[in-house]
């Protein structure tokens, strides 16, 4: 019976990226060794620990965001390596645990790397797993509608703007938000009402708003912005309580703007982007 050692699993365990042939050792060579049950125990004892490690890195992400307003750019990579490091430590100590009820297999174990057509399926399930995360990993997709026509959202005039319902996809490095609120009791808008948003980002494809501050009658609006762009479109707006798009930003380093509001209600910075790259940085005063 072909198997791999548990000392061989342990020091693949800790390689990035390579942790993942531990799955395929399990699923194709070492779970032969346990009747049908055990090898059942074993794949569910898997799949709950990995659950209960994505429950903890979403808990590291909500508190990375309250925190520090934003997560570090090595994150996603470093979430992918212990979710590995999870579901394959799980599965090392489960053999462990019960190697003493096949001690009799192990004797007649040989060397997955002995024998060139397993290096092959081993190739061939890394390129996938790789493929997988690539895929997860991968910058965003432009929008289409219903007949399958792509959507430019940086090419619709100020009125379609006001009249289009927002979103966005892309793959951010950073993403920080942090600074004093204007007064926002609504849960979901409240999480952009900060004076403060850095992000660096690629693929993105979007409309959507990214502060949102309140404002009575009469009180000042005052915002900064900075942008870089090394390619893609990208266009960033003052909206009013009622869609009216009132200041278009330059694109240019410190873009500054200063107004007096005429109405009362929650007044948003608006992006709309396609296919870019780059950087943006806000930042509002409220007196």
């Amino acid at each position: 019976m072909k198997t791999v050692s548990l000392r061989t699993q342990k020091i693949l365990m800790f390689i990035p990226l390579v942790n993942f042939s531990v799955l395929f050792i399990w699923l194709f060579l070492n779970s032969r060794q346990f009747p049908r049950k055990e090898r059942i125990k074993a794949n569910l004892c898997a799949v709950f620990g990995s659950a209960f490690t994505l429950v903890i890195l979403a808990v590291a992400e909500w508190l990375f965001k309250r925190i520090f307003g934003g997560i570090p750019s090595y994150y996603g990579f470093m979430s992918g390596y212990l979710f590995s490091v999870a579901a394959a430590g799980i599965l090392i100590w489960y053999q462990d645990r019960n190697k003493d009820k096949i001690e009799s297999h192990l004797s007649q174990r040989e060397s997955l790397f002995s024998k060139p057509k397993y290096l092959i399926v081993l190739a061939v399930f890394m390129v996938v797993c790789f493929s997988f995360l690539w895929f997860l990993a991968e910058p965003g997709k432009p929008f289409k509608d219903q007949d399958g026509n792509e959507i430019n959202y940086t090419a619709l005039s100020r009125e379609e703007l006001k009249n289009t319902s927002g979103a966005s996809r892309g793959s951010f490095s950073k993403d920080h938000i942090s600074g004093e609120r204007s007064g926002i009791t609504d849960q979901q808008t409240r999480k952009i009402d900060y004076s403060f948003r850095h992000m660096k980002f690629s693929g993105y494809y979007a409309y959507e708003t990214l502060l949102a501050t309140f404002r009575k009658e009469g009180d000042p609006l005052d915002f900064t912005c900075s942008t870089t762009l090394t390619s893609g479109k990208m266009r960033l707006f003052l909206m009013a309580p009622d869609g009216e798009i009132l200041y278009e930003f330059n694109g240019a380093d410190n873009d500054h703007m200063s107004m007096a509001t005429s109405m009362e209600g929650i007044y948003y910075i608006v992006v709309t982007a396609h296919s870019a790259k780059g950087e943006i940085e806000l930042s509002r005063a409220l007196s």
